[in-house]
């Protein structure tokens, strides 16, 4: 009774609400007036169970159906690549895929690999479409030879041009106007982002992979610049034995903090080994994988953080790439050790994704298009919006290969619910190009509540094809 009142809820001040990044408004939403002989009703659970072990006590939240709210279906998994797909044909330039439609935003024309930027997962998404049987059935063949020689091109523009000083380290931006490549920015300074650039190696290793399997001539440098990053990233680690938030120019850690952002670079490592078949970088990898258990996912005292370059909180991206590091070593060892640490991590993305949706505003473009939240995932303790960045497919198969069914299930369900807010037809959702979607879906008062945004590098594209290919495929 005494939590109603707003005195005792908001220390006597007015209530407030997170509004933007590290910025919050006055919002006296939480007070509520009760007219004499009013009631209010509220429904609550209480698992009053014991917690083994201490820390993981959100699995047994994820796995409680407390809702019975089901995900939006507006498309098919076959409206979902056709959509994409001609979106990501629009970003293609020659040499890569623009990071941004056009100039929009004010932004340079450039090519970004990893984090937002995404490149070289849009080479492996031609690809994969380029070498696809039934896809070329449907389009008769005519896409092949081109697909697949764009994604020959993207990669090896990538491979030729952005080496730095340092063997292994690559820049992650090419500007195209200017022709030039450059690194992120890190207080004023130039640095090389740990995390983008375990996506962007581990995405080639991917794509060396596919070329491998179709028996397409591959270059050697593919595969030697694989190996020359996971050197890299072993033999730069901090003293805790994880890789570092990044690198300067000259190829020494920026920062002594321990974060999960460097774990895409274990993902890396065992790109190196199926691609060379060197047992040593299992190995290193399984060795750098524990650490990141035992200082992140053995109790979640310190959650996985910091693995965006423009925020440092606890987010779901930081903890996908210990799932995908932890389901990729059970593929490729069996041991049930590491299927343990993919279901923890599961569990914990999970604790991301809306079980129920919100309810907006008349008139706002979610109440007036009926969006649903539920089955989106939220990105993090910091940005409180909902976005397409998480592990789907994989999250799909891991459920499969390990007979846990709900995993699959869910995975299916996330991946439809995020087909809302895609534009179908030009002027849809704000744009002008079908298949392109807004970076931010706002469901809380962070923001623009009901509303989305037109924000739309890459990685909206690449990720929701990439994953969109491989469920409609095992499906």
């Amino acid at each position: 009774m005494a939590a109603l009142t707003g005195v005792i809820m908001f220390d006597g001040e007015p209530d407030v609400c997170y509004v933007s990044k590290a910025e919050v408004a006055d919002r006296p939403i939480g007070y509520r007036d009760l007219a004499p002989g009013a009631t209010m009703t509220t429904r609550h659970t209480l698992d009053w169970g014991p917690v083994e072990p201490r820390g993981l006590g959100f699995r047994t939240l994820v796995h409680t159906r407390l809702y019975r709210d089901e995900p939006a279906r507006p498309l098919s998994a076959d409206d979902l690549v056709r959509l994409k797909t001609n979106a990501m044909d629009a970003r293609w330039n020659g040499d890569g895929y623009l990071a941004y439609e056009g100039t929009r935003h004010g932004r340079p024309r450039s090519y970004l690999y990893g984090w937002t930027g995404q490149c070289m997962k849009l080479a492996l998404c031609d690809a994969l479409l380029g070498l696809d049987q039934d896809e070329r059935d449907e389009r008769d063949g005519r896409d092949e030879p081109e697909r697949v020689e764009r994604a020959r091109r993207a990669a090896g523009f990538y491979v030729e041009g952005s080496a730095t000083p340092v063997r292994g380290l690559r820049a992650a931006r090419y500007l195209v106007d200017e022709g030039r490549w450059e690194m992120f920015r890190r207080d004023g300074a130039d640095f090389v982002s740990s995390r983008a650039l375990g996506e962007t190696i581990t995405d080639l290793a991917a794509l060396t992979l596919l070329f491998r399997d179709a028996e397409l001539e591959v270059p050697p440098e593919w595969e030697e610049a694989v190996t020359d990053a996971a050197a890299v990233f072993w033999h730069t680690r901090l003293p805790e034995g994880v890789v570092p938030l990044g690198w300067t120019p000259m190829g020494t850690p920026v920062s002594p903090m321990v974060s999960a952002a460097g774990i895409s670079c274990v993902q890396a490592m065992l790109g190196a080994y199926r691609l060379s078949g060197e047992r040593m970088w299992l190995l290193r990898a399984e060795e750098v994988l524990g650490h990141y258990h035992r200082l992140h996912a053995a109790t979640f005292e310190r959650p996985f953080a910091h693995a965006t370059l423009d925020a440092s909180g606890e987010d779901k991206e930081a903890g996908m790439y210990f799932f995908l590091a932890a389901h990729e070593l059970f593929r490729l060892t069996g041991r049930e050790t590491y299927a343990r640490w993919a279901e923890v991590a599961a569990d914990w993305l999970l604790t991301f994704v809306y079980a129920w949706s919100p309810e907006f505003d008349r008139g706002s473009t979610f109440e007036r298009r009926g969006f649903k939240a539920c089955g989106w995932p939220s990105v993090s303790v910091q940005n409180h919006h909902l976005d397409v960045f998480f592990p789907t497919s994989e999250l799909m198969e891991f459920g499969r290969a390990t007979g846990r069914a709900e995993y699959a299930e869910q995975a299916d369900r996330i991946l439809h619910a995020m087909g809302q807010g895609i534009c179908t037809e030009p002027g849809d959702w704000g744009f002008r190009t079908p298949g392109e979607q807004g970076e931010g879906f706002f469901q809380t008062n962070w923001q623009r509540t009901g509303e989305a945004n037109t924000w739309n590098p890459s990685w909206v594209i690449a990720l929701p094809l990439y994953h969109a290919l491989r469920m409609r495929k095992v499906s």
